[in-house]
């Protein structure tokens, strides 16, 4: 039969080593940046149609809208490190303008912009670009 100092020395042991084990047990992971808000708007002045847009899903992969409607407008939520870029492209049939705009926060707070434009003096295609950027 074993001595109950042993034993107590040895449940001691064990509790330590649970213990030590599961020391975390119950805590949150640390927190990683917070994640972007990010809304992409295009929209024309005039006579001028945009066949379609094409923006970043915030993980490089482009989205194809053919057809948006008036003043389109998509919001997403992408993850810090994530990415931004767009391309429209339309039709202008007498002089008009368009703008396509992508805009970024962080919790309401940091936001930051870019945006491209183009003016027509008479009927042509009309391209604008985003270049790609990482949050």
């Amino acid at each position: 039969m074993r001595s109950p100092d042993f034993t107590h020395r040895l449940a001691r042991a064990a509790l330590a080593v649970l213990v030590a084990a599961g020391g975390g047990c119950g805590e949150e992971p640390p927190a990683g940046p917070a994640p972007f808000s990010v809304s992409y708007a295009v929209s024309g002045v005039g006579a001028i149609t945009i066949d379609s847009v094409k923006y970043d899903d915030g993980g490089g992969t482009l989205i194809k809208v053919t057809a948006p409607p008036a003043d389109w407008v998509v919001r997403l939520t992408v993850p810090a490190g994530g990415s931004v870029q767009a391309q429209a492209w339309g039709l202008a049939t007498s002089p008009a303008s368009a703008k396509l705009k992508v805009v970024w926060s962080r919790g309401g707070v940091d936001p930051g912009a870019d945006s491209s434009f183009t003016s027509t003096s008479g009927p042509g295609g009309v391209l604008l670009v985003i270049p790609p950027r990482q949050l």
